[in-house]
């Protein structure tokens, strides 16, 4: 049989044993959870209010121009050969005042060869051929084609080694990505945009009409 000293000590430990249970219950629930911070996706692409150039963008004119006209355009749009035209124009009337820059915004889903032709035209720039080739392109709209990418290397004299390699493997692909996936962070929906410096217009602008643009930005410099 159990004596009444036994009975104290065993009483004397369990409430020892319940004490220490409880102090940790009660410090445990007043200490603080970690903050765990959110990483943002790496993929989600930020957000951007005017486009970048660099030397990898087709460009023309003055590279101290004052205004520097920037298009996202298609070669199966209509809207862009006819911009492509007025800003010609514009090139020729203000030389030292404006540059023209070329970004790729093919629109698979309406036009088959806006993307091969994107990439015809940047091989032709790895030769120094890109605003000419460009331009044949679009008064060849109707008939692109493998074809007519070929033809019109040929008929500005390209090295066809050299441009038949970069057509069959696809090599300008990255740049014209890079600029797609720019036109989606500045929240563009149609080709042609154009920004000028800093100011943005969508469609085919009438050439007198981005004459009275340009003469009225160089007027706020």
């Amino acid at each position: 049989m159990q004596t009444a000293t036994q009975r104290w000590s065993i009483l004397l430990i369990l409430l020892f044993l319940t004490g220490v249970v409880f102090l940790f219950f009660h410090l445990y629930l007043r200490i603080p959870s970690p903050k765990v911070e959110k990483e943002t996706p790496q993929e989600e692409a930020a957000a951007l209010e005017v486009p970048s150039v660099s030397i990898i963008n087709p460009s023309r004119g003055s590279a101290g121009a004052k205004i520097t006209i920037v298009e996202f355009g298609d070669y199966q749009c209509e809207a862009c050969r006819d911009l492509a035209a007025s800003l010609e124009t514009i090139r020729r009337d203000f030389p030292d005042s404006v540059r023209i820059v070329w970004k790729d915004l093919p629109n698979e889903s309406l036009h088959s060869e806006a993307t091969p032709a994107a990439i015809a035209a940047r091989c032709a720039q790895e030769q120094g051929g890109f605003w000419t080739y460009q331009d044949l392109l679009f008064t060849q709209m109707n008939l692109l084609g493998s074809s007519t990418y070929t033809a019109i290397a040929q008929a500005l004299e390209l090295n066809m080694d050299s441009f038949n390699r970069c057509i069959s493997s696809r090599a300008p692909l990255p740049k014209i990505q890079r600029d797609y996936e720019e036109a989606i962070a500045l929240s563009l929906t149609a080709t042609p945009t154009i920004f000028v410096n800093e100011e943005r217009y969508v469609g085919a602008i009438p050439t007198e009409e981005l004459r009275g643009i340009i003469q009225k930005e160089l007027e706020s410099l």
